[in-house]
């Protein structure tokens, strides 16, 4: 599989890395189901950053990542999406949309940006 899945100790942050051969579908749900197992004893917000910086996205790799991934996550799971391709902008965008359960997704380009960006919104309450 194409794909990691991490959880920074003692921090509701979840990094999942999309990692080259890449099959959208699978590995998105793969994601999902790791991100899910290692966020059970988080009470609260679960950050799951998304870093896609090493792969190259399509149309059709976006679709499935809204539909496996993002759409099936629990609720508590709020979004980040790392990567500079307008790909990355674009998922974001679309998941907001109904059919992907009205997220709001954040883009950052880099995981460190995004991970100081969680910490800087969980010390604001």
């Amino acid at each position: 599989m194409g794909m990691e899945v991490e959880r920074l100790p003692g921090e509701p942050i979840i990094i999942g890395r999309l990692l080259p051969p890449m099959n959208a579908a699978v590995d998105a749900k793969a994601v999902r189901e790791e991100s899910v197992r290692l966020s059970e004893d988080i009470v609260g917000t679960v950050y799951r950053i998304i870093d896609l910086t090493q792969v190259e996205l399509s149309l059709f790799d976006i679709m499935n990542g809204l539909s496996y991934d993002i759409a099936a996550s629990p609720e508590n799971h709020h979004f980040i999406m790392v990567g500079d391709q307008e790909m990355v902008r674009l998922t974001a965008e679309a998941a907001a949309q109904e059919q992907y359960g009205h997220r709001q997704v954040l883009a950052f380009t880099s995981v460190d940006a995004a991970i100081r960006h969680v910490r800087e919104t969980m010390t604001q309450g």
